[in-house]
């Protein structure tokens, strides 16, 4: 993982999509763990856990849990507006890459309505979403 400085004392923290892999398995295992599950999420032995070991896995000095809760949080909000895409009427899914398929049109109504959204919603539209599945069982395969 590397990291891009914002200041001296602040680093931003940028993801491979294999980072982010490992992140979902890994609150996925835990949240499968009695032990470690709360009705929400993992407790906060879970997160320290977790930190540890992916920074370990991935050669990282993030010493602050709430980076990786924070990173969770937003990979689960693109599931769910990819979620919210694909359920939309009309919306089917390419078999093979997960691509929302919409027509043009729809696409363009779409990105003009959530503006803040734009690049997200194109990045759907060109790759899918490939944290789908696992973001899924996290969810409650919803």
């Amino acid at each position: 993982m590397s990291k891009q400085s914002n200041d001296s004392e602040h680093m931003r923290a940028k993801w491979t999509k294999f980072e982010e892999m490992d992140l979902l398995s890994e609150y996925f295992d835990a949240r499968r763990n009695l032990s470690l599950a709360t009705d929400k999420g993992i407790k906060s032995k879970a997160w320290t856990q977790l930190t540890a070991e992916l920074n370990a896995k991935n050669k990282r000095n993030l010493t602050r849990v709430s980076q990786y809760k924070s990173k969770l949080d937003r990979l689960m909000r693109d599931y769910d507006l990819y979620k919210e895409i694909t359920n939309l009427s009309g919306c089917g899914i390419c078999p093979d890459t997960d691509k929302p398929l919409l027509d043009d049109d729809v696409w363009e109504k779409l990105i003009e309505a959530r503006p803040k959204q734009k690049g997200k919603l194109k990045e759907f539209r060109k790759n899918g979403f490939e944290h789908k599945r696992i973001c899924s069982l996290i969810a409650g395969g919803s």
